[in-house]
């Protein structure tokens, strides 16, 4: 699939270690309560993490790569104005085609 050509298993591995990791020193050296280390090592780490990961994926990877025939690059730059474009991910994909046709200049524009 798509997208599981950008994670291995041992990215997941080492994300779920570190998420059980933080859990357990809560929960044995705070003394916080299990479930409640739970919920906040989720809201505060975890969440954040997978919700720009995605962000980051569908921005910055799967539009700019998707369906461009016209591109010799299987690349398309958005046009998008300037506030879209950066709430969507940082303009990741302002210069995205010109990336791709010559790497010395930045995605960003």
């Amino acid at each position: 699939s798509f997208m599981g050509h950008y994670s291995t298993f041992w990215q997941l591995f080492w994300e779920s270690f570190q998420f059980w990791s933080f859990v357990a020193i809560g929960f044995r050296l705070l003394g916080i309560e299990f479930s409640h280390m739970v919920v906040r090592v989720a809201l505060i780490w975890a969440l954040p993490a997978l919700i720009s990961g995605m962000q980051l994926f569908y921005f910055g990877t799967y539009l700019p790569h998707k369906d461009n025939p016209d591109s010799a690059f299987s690349a398309r730059s958005n046009n998008w104005p300037y506030f879209l474009s950066l709430l969507s991910c940082f303009h990741f994909g302002a210069c995205h085609e010109e990336h791709h046709a010559f790497p010395s200049v930045p995605w960003w524009g």
